[in-house]
């Protein structure tokens, strides 16, 4: 599953999805909003509905103001803050909620119980 505010590069060309189908694998996109804890619960809640399980979490979303660093405004910052280090928690938190609810598999909850130990 793909979660994102929006499916459509900024750059152009075929979206993550397209190129995943593309290669013969499956995914699928859910807009969401990693600020919001409500957002990343219902992503986590619509990939579990969808998948079964959660092996792995890519927390790479980020911002940035777009300005040179004595302009943005106090708001702007605080966005800049919100998606990058308060999405990353709550990516990082559902996850962890996810995976503990998992039996364990050599000595691992969460991952590919045929992933090398420390690589899940």
């Amino acid at each position: 599953m793909i979660a994102d505010t929006t499916e459509i590069p900024n750059e152009g060309g075929p979206t993550t999805r397209e190129l995943i189908q593309l290669a013969g694998g499956e995914a699928s996109f859910q807009v969401t909003n990693v600020a919001s804890w409500e957002d990343v619960d219902s992503a986590v809640g619509k990939l579990m509905a969808d998948y079964g399980r959660l092996d792995i979490v890519v927390n790479n979303a980020a911002i940035y103001a777009s300005k040179p660093l004595h302009e943005p405004t106090d708001e702007e910052w605080e966005r800049v803050l919100a998606v990058n280090l308060t999405g990353m928690f709550h990516g990082c938190k559902r996850a962890v909620q996810q995976f503990r609810l998992r039996e364990t598999a050599n000595d691992v909850r969460g991952g590919s119980s045929r992933s090398p130990r420390g690589t899940a």
